[in-house]
């Protein structure tokens, strides 16, 4: 028996929080001074293979547009995500982070023209409260801090917010289309006399909910696959300035096995697969559920700080317990 695309898409956010977890220790450790545009830019390049070949040849236009969008969109993000790990702390870069799934909601109940929930919103405080309690007591004392470092990875959480907006009103997966279709079918009837025979269609033939959200329906969608991946396309031809710029200024960083192993880890596990998963989740849940489920990285840390003999605090398990609540509640 097939699982609802909805909790298909929050296991997906349980395995790349996991792998977002343990992929923060790595680059932390072995790449601390490698230069950020760099490092983002080969990021984007694994992207460019979830594209057939007959895609390369014969674009889809619309599609290539919006690519290079959410390719702006995401090297930006990610870029002063890195920054921002340079400049300040984890522990400011934990709780500005999290505050991505209240920009997420904000911004997702404006454009689909909702009424704010109290629950959701007391839901999304909640989890960006518990990351806070989580890092400010947490066990491991950092010398690093500043307002720029600050500023950076707020524009990384705002960012994100916008890239997890756009995925969601303008992105389809394959396995959604069947549903756009049936809902095509019965848009032009009165909500109230076929919501109920459109979900029994749907959920018979594909798990998946009809949302009564006008708006969002209205908008043309595209292939998720093929939007990432002209997301990767479009996004890498920034080394035709990126590769110059590095070459004449230099790295001053000493290629080792260790930084390109983690080069490599980074670009295919933690930034092709978990983002197009994510994405995937995205589409299957809805913006904000996708970006409180970021914040579940802080139970995940502590857990793994707990397995390699580092110290809990009271803290951490009371913040990544609120963290818990929080994702709980956004999606009772």
């Amino acid at each position: 028996m097939a699982l609802p695309l909805y909790t298909l898409g929050l296991l997906y956010l349980l395995l790349i929080t996991l792998i977002w977890s343990l992929s923060s220790l790595l680059v932390s450790s072995t790449l601390p001074t490698f230069p950020s545009p760099l490092l983002t830019w080969l990021s984007t390049i694994p992207f460019i293979l979830l594209l057939k070949k007959e895609q390369l040849v014969t674009p889809d236009w619309g599609i290539v547009k919006l690519g290079a969008k959410l390719g702006a969109t995401w090297y930006l993000s990610n870029l002063f995500y890195y920054l921002s790990l340079q400049k300040t702390s984890v522990t400011s870069s934990t709780v500005l982070s999290s505050s991505s799934s209240l920009f997420t909601y904000l911004i997702e109940t404006r454009l689909n023209k909702d009424s704010y929930e109290f629950k959701k919103v007391l839901a999304v405080l909640f989890v960006i409260a518990g990351a806070v309690v989580s890092a400010t007591k947490g066990d491991r004392s950092e010398n690093k801090s500043g307002l720029e470092g600050d500023l950076y990875g707020l524009l990384s959480a705002l960012g994100y917010s916008v890239y997890t907006v756009i995925v969601k009103r303008y992105c389809k997966d394959e396995e959604t289309e069947e549903g756009e279709e049936v809902y095509e079918k019965v848009r032009g009837d009165s909500i109230d006399d076929t919501l109920e025979s459109a979900e029994e269609t749907v959920s018979a033939e594909t798990t998946i909910k009809v949302e009564t959200t006008t708006t969002a329906k209205s908008e043309e969608k595209y292939n998720l696959r093929q939007t990432l991946g002209y997301l990767g396309l479009t996004t890498s031809s920034l080394g035709l300035f990126i590769i110059p710029y590095y070459a004449i200024v230099g790295t001053n960083v000493t290629l080792t096995w260790t930084i390109l192993g983690s080069i490599v880890y980074v670009a295919i596990i933690d930034n092709l697969i978990s983002d197009f998963l994510w994405a995937k989740s995205v589409v299957y849940t809805n913006a904000t559920v996708a970006t409180v489920g970021l914040a579940m990285t802080v139970p995940f840390a502590v857990v793994i700080d707990w397995g390699e003999g580092g110290g809990v605090g009271w803290g951490r398990v009371v913040g990544s317990g609120m963290v818990l609540l929080g994702f709980v509640g956004i999606n009772v």
